[in-house]
């Protein structure tokens, strides 16, 4: 699970909210050539969510 809060630097406004969640399946399938996930096995996954967030964010969070 990821969860992200932005919010506006100079006055704490809170601009948005976004949670994104994710089965086990795919880790089990990143990690299922590996004895222990790590990090790096996992890091993809991470970096969809975060790119995920950052639209999701980025739809309605407008630079000023």
């Amino acid at each position: 699970m990821v969860e992200a809060l932005a919010t506006d630097s100079v006055s704490g406004e809170i601009l948005a909210k976004v949670i994104r969640t994710h089965t086990g399946e795919r880790l089990a399938r990143v990690a299922s050539n590996q004895p222990v996930v790590t990090f790096d096995s996992v890091k993809p996954i991470m970096d969809q969510w975060c790119d995920a967030v950052s639209r999701s964010v980025a739809q309605y969070v407008k630079p000023r």
